[in-house]
């Protein structure tokens, strides 16, 4: 049940993330009049999911350690 609960933990903070930076670069790019809608998207599907993969990860570890302390078993 663990391991479904991190992969959920995973799966949640990497799309949050991706989005967060997607969305912000397109709002950046809006404010400062820039036309370059492909670069944005690019650097959205590019860039974004290795910084969204490397914070679900924390998030899924920080999430089972707390798991593993709460029934008593420090991992």
């Amino acid at each position: 049940m663990q391991v479904f609960a991190g992969f959920a933990v995973l799966i949640f903070v990497t799309v949050t993330v991706w989005a967060v930076i997607a969305f912000g670069y397109l709002g950046v790019e809006r404010l400062m009049g820039w036309p370059d809608t492909y670069t944005a998207l690019a650097v959205a599907f590019l860039y974004a999911p290795l910084i969204a993969v490397t914070a679900g990860l924390v998030a899924t570890g920080w999430f089972v350690q707390r798991l593993a302390h709460k029934k008593g078993r420090p991992s």
